[in-house]
């Protein structure tokens, strides 16, 4: 008996099922929050607009992760768990390191002028982006989970 089996997971998740996914990056269950972060990830982050080959070397407002960071911000505030940056942050921090440490680029889309024809950012906007620059910050300084995030490793006392 042969059983097709389905290419991606664009095949099987429904728009539906991956939001249920991607809500769970504010899991207190770490490898849970993990997997959903590279799930959120691939799905949203990971695929590269063929205008961006050009301007891969720029920097700032104008880098390829501009669009990425906005991405995020609007993930994070859609999600209506604003008090969670630090789990959001944690658990893509694997698999979207190069992203979440783009300190220059998150400055530059806080301080400078949008380019022509760009939105700016909203006053609840920028709120965001520094509260997730300030998880970065801390999560590469401190190269811990958050408070509240357990690994999932139970450890047995005396």
């Amino acid at each position: 008996l042969l059983i097709p089996t389905p290419r991606s997971s664009e095949e099987v998740l429904t728009a539906e099922d991956c939001e249920n996914v991607y809500h769970l990056v504010y899991s207190a269950h770490r490898p849970v929050a993990v997997a959903a972060g590279e799930f959120l990830y691939k799905k949203l982050f990971s695929r590269r607009d063929p205008e961006d080959d050009g301007i891969l070397k720029r920097r700032g407002r104008q880098s390829p992760n501009a669009n990425l960071v906005k991405t995020l911000v609007f993930f994070f505030l859609e999600s209506e768990l604003h008090e969670h940056a630090a789990y959001l942050v944690d658990s893509m921090w694997d698999c979207a390191t190069d992203l979440l440490k783009d300190w220059e680029c998150m400055n530059s889309l806080l301080l400078e002028e949008p380019l022509n024809g760009e939105e700016p950012l909203t006053d609840r906007q920028e709120s965001a982006l520094i509260e997730i620059m300030l998880c970065t910050i801390r999560q590469a300084a401190e190269c811990h989970p958050p408070v509240g995030r357990g690994t999932g490793k139970r450890v047995r006392s005396k």
